[in-house]
């Protein structure tokens, strides 16, 4: 185990080295000191990672930042009192890396209608250093055909964790999907450029027939099988809208990594995809 002091100085290196900010690698390790501590409990088989901090994971940090971390509970009860009583188990479990974690609130999601869960505030804390984490915690979503068993590359050691996750499939389908369903109210844009990035770093690998039957999967079970025969249609006039773009360019301006993708090749990454998807 590294000393705080050396993970200090090894984020701050890195941060110099890669260009990027020194909080987001703070709390991204942060988050990996939050994982580990899942791997190691009991909770570790119902706990399901997806979004920005599986995908910063595969495509590299340097490529995706987040500011949460978004997981699947499966074959858990998902109350507000079950899901206190295992993270307070999780956040008292001592690795010896000096870090902290405090559960600070358990509460229901509310602002996003389509999802049923809580959002979790924890406080990790790294001697003076106090960094405030989300957890978003949902339910009843569909993995095709299952959830995998993901080795995570830690941030600043040369060893992986083991966590169950999204197969790739799944993350490219329920991104697709939503851009299906939402069309030119989709203010996402975070979705655009993790199937433009998942796509172009070639860093993913996929299979394209398991990749068409997660697709329909996900439409059916969410109950927008009706709108995939417009599916095209409806891609076109998303990229055809100004005000998507101008979103994109909002998007661009506060990612750096983002700065350099036009709203061209996002929308070629996206099209791709659609004619991959599709049977």
């Amino acid at each position: 185990m590294k000393s705080s002091r050396q993970v200090k100085d090894l984020i701050k290196n890195m941060s110099k080295q890669r260009g990027i900010h020194a909080q987001l690698l703070l709390r991204n390790y942060m988050f990996e000191r939050l994982l580990e501590r899942i791997a190691h409990s009991d909770f570790n088989q119902h706990f399901v990672l997806k979004g920005g901090v599986l995908v910063a994971s595969i495509i590299g940090v340097d490529l995706r930042s987040t500011m949460d971390m978004d997981a699947t509970i499966q074959g858990y009860p998902v109350n507000q009192d079950a899901i206190e009583k295992a993270f307070l188990d999780i956040v008292s479990i001592s690795l010896e890396d000096g870090v902290i974690l405090s559960l600070e609130k358990v509460e229901p999601i509310r602002d996003e209608a389509d999802y049923n869960g809580f959002r979790l505030s924890i406080l990790a804390q790294l001697d003076q250093v106090r960094l405030p984490l989300k957890v978003d915690l949902t339910t009843g979503d569909k993995i095709t055909p299952k959830e995998i068993e993901y080795q995570y590359q830690l941030l600043l050691e040369d060893r992986k964790i083991e966590v169950l996750a999204y197969p790739i499939e799944t993350v490219l389908a329920e991104k697709l999907e939503t851009m299906i369903t939402r069309g030119t109210t989709n203010t996402r844009l975070r979705d655009f450029y993790d199937i433009y990035a998942l796509l172009e770093t070639k860093k993913a690998g996929f299979n394209n027939d398991l990749l068409q039957k997660t697709f329909l999967s996900t439409a059916n079970h969410r109950g927008s099988e009706g709108l995939l025969k417009d599916g095209e249609a409806i891609l076109n006039e998303v990229f055809q809208s100004d005000y998507m773009e101008q979103l994109w360019t909002r998007y661009q301006q506060q990612y750096p990594y983002a700065t350099d993708i036009n709203w061209k090749a996002i929308e070629n990454a996206v099209l791709r995809l659609w004619k991959m998807s599709i049977k």
